[in-house]
């Protein structure tokens, strides 16, 4: 029964950081640019949020489901990536918290 609890807290701690992980990524990316003043090239800017997108798809494929469900759920993590990236990366910085300190 201890088995059972301690890997579905592992699946919910997978799901949070396929979730999160592109979003925070890119959060992080326009602190650095524009908070800490240091410049990034376009390659970093490109590459980070792809390696955190492959990261959270490995991340939503980790739960042991069918393959199916595996497949839906890592389809639904890049669309929510995606729509997150996004919305970070057109909404003016201030409104996100690490940029505006």
């Amino acid at each position: 029964m201890h088995s059972i609890n301690t890997h579905r807290h592992f699946d919910l701690a997978a799901l949070a950081f396929a979730v999160l992980s592109v979003p925070v990524v890119k959060i992080a990316l326009l602190y650095w640019q524009y908070q800490l003043h240091w410049p990034l090239t376009r390659q970093v800017d490109t590459v980070v949020p792809y390696l955190a997108l492959a990261l959270a798809v490995l991340a939503a494929g980790y739960f042991p489901r069918s393959w199916m469900m595996k497949l839906l759920r890592m389809a639904a993590v890049v669309a929510w990536s995606c729509l997150a990236y996004f919305v970070v990366a057109i909404m003016p910085g201030c409104l996100w918290a690490p940029a505006c300190l």
